[in-house]
This record gives structure tokens, C-alpha cells and sequence, in this order.
């Protein structure tokens, strides 16, 4: 057995001006010494750039890399927060790269394909749906959902910016609950959130992206381990919503049976937690 560590993580406005140092040293410590991923897919890697191929940007993308002991590719975002996947290269080597930056994503897709010396290369993506609008994102995820294909090891590692609809571990309800039940309706950034109502007090979370994906093959990695539920956002004082689990790993059916050990790290330096799942790289199906 070879096992490798994933990793997903929302860096929260990493490089923004004005840039706080100390903090993105401690998230880079805390990946590099205490997660230790092989393979990291990494959210708002923030850079003012209009142009997708800005030397720059990529330059300090590459700094990043390197100073996690790691390479990787970096997709350009029209929001700023760009995206990217890292591996360290004495277990992974680039096969291709694609990027979905010119299409109408607020935050884009990356996808590596990976030879990690499995019988099969590894896709290995990561997005960060838009937060403002239930409907782009339904519309973003059909995107993701090309890599649903059954026969095809994928994983993809995002936030999602919101909650899928697979049943609670004990059949009741959702294995997500609703985040805004117990809140009070009715706030503007729920508006980006829930499901279109004529009722203007309705706080059911609109769960129609991750469901997309679910029905396109790609499968909710904590879901299928039977983990237990733990919010990955909300402990931030900047967070308006509550806790919410809306960073995780979908993954294709000839990936499912390799993952095991999903875990969120209860690190609270930035508005998300990173998550993980180990990767057997001799059962890739």
C-alpha cells in the first residue's frame, strides 16, 4: 500500500494587499509541519491581474510552491481569488493541465492529470464556486460534472459555497443540516443562498449544485467514509453564515474505493479549515 495525503484548502484572500504576513506564514507552516500533503489543492490565491498568463502572478504562485517543498499550476480566477494544484514531485508528475479560465466562472477550474505511479493517471481538480447566486452556481457545477466519468480516477478538492443533499448517516434528514434554520430569516447575504422562494422568510439552503454533481457520478468524500459531520466555516468573526460544511472532496467512482481517512483540522487561522483524505495509490480502480 502507498498512501498519499490530500489536501483542500481556502486560504482566505492569500496575498491580498495589504498582504498579512504573519498569518500566511502560519498557514504555510501548519501545511508544510503539521499537514504534510503530497498533493494540496489550494483556493483565493489572490493576485490583481487581468491576464490569465501574468508572469507575475505565476512567479509568486511558484514562491508559494517552493516554499512548501512543492510545484504546481496556478488558474487565473476574474474575481481575484485564483485557484491551484500542488503535488510534490518525487510522488506526482504533470501528464497535462487545463484550465477553465476563459469560460464564465467567477472563480474558475483547474485540473492536473497526475501519473502517481498507479496503474492510472489521477485527475486532479479544484474550483471555488461563486458565492453570490444559487443559479451560476448550478450553472458552474455542470462544468465539474465532466468528471464524473465512472472509469476515470478523479477527485476534486473546492469550495463549494454550499451543501450537497445526501441523507444524514442515521437516515434522517440531510448529512448537511440547514445552516440557516435556527437563524434569523431574512439577511442579505442568505438572498445568495437559499432556494428561490415568494416567501421572503424561506431559509432551506439551495442544494441543486452539489446534487448536479452527485447525479453526474462525482461523490461527496466524507459522505461515502462516514465521517462525521464538522463545519468547515463559520468560526471566523467575518463569517455572516454560521457554521457550514461547504469545503470538501467529490470524487469519480473508480476513485471512491482508494480514499479513506477523511479529517477536518481544526486550524482556525483564516475563515476556512483545511480538510484531507488519504489516497491509496495501488487501489485506483
Amino acid at each position: 500500500m502507498s498512501l498519499l495525503t490530500m489536501v483542500s484548502y481556502n486560504l482566505m484572500d492569500y496575498n491580498k494587499p495589504p498582504i498579512d504576513d504573519p498569518r500566511q506564514f502560519q498557514q504555510r507552516e501548519f501545511i508544510r509541519t503539521e499537514i504534510r500533503p503530497d498533493i494540496l489543492c489550494v483556493q483565493e490565491f489572490w493576485h490583481v491581474s487581468r491576464d490569465p498568463d501574468d508572469k507575475a502572478m505565476h512567479a509568486v504562485f511558484a514562491e508559494f510552491a517552493d516554499q512548501l517543498g512543492m510545484v504546481g499550476r496556478l488558474a487565473w480566477a476574474s474575481s481575484y481569488c485564483n485557484i491551484g494544484v500542488l503535488w510534490r514531485p518525487e510522488v506526482a508528475t504533470e501528464v497535462a493541465w487545463q484550465e477553465y479560465s476563459h469560460w464564465q466562472y467567477h472563480h474558475t477550474l483547474g485540473l492536473a492529470t497526475l501519473d502517481i505511479g498507479a496503474s492510472k493517471s489521477l485527475k486532479v481538480a479544484t474550483t471555488h464556486l461563486t458565492p453570490f447566486c444559487a443559479q451560476s452556481r448550478f450553472s458552474e457545477a455542470g462544468y465539474v460534472a465532466i468528471l464524473g466519468n465512472p472509469a476515470v480516477p478523479a477527485i476534486i478538492g473546492a469550495d463549494w459555497n454550499t451543501v450537497g443533499q445526501e441523507p444524514a448517516l442515521d437516515g434522517t434528514g440531510h448529512y448537511d443540516p440547514e445552516p440557516y434554520a435556527d437563524q434569523q430569516p431574512d439577511h442579505g447575504y442568505q438572498i445568495h443562498q437559499v432556494e428561490w422562494s415568494d416567501d421572503p422568510k424561506a431559509t432551506a439552503i439551495d442544494r441543486r449544485a452539489l446534487e448536479r454533481l452527485r447525479r453526474a457520478g462525482l461523490f461527496d468524500v466524507a459522505h461515502h467514509l462516514r465521517a462525521p459531520w464538522q463545519a468547515t466555516t463559520g468560526h471566523h468573526p467575518s463569517d455572516p453564515h454560521g457554521g457550514r460544511r461547504i469545503d470538501a472532496f467529490r470524487a469519480s467512482k473508480a476513485a471512491l474505493s482508494a480514499l479513506s481517512d477523511h479529517r477536518v483540522w481544526d486550524y482556525r487561522v483564516g475563515d476556512h479549515k483545511p480538510i484531507s483524505v488519504q489516497l491509496d495509490t495501488t487501489a485506483l480502480g
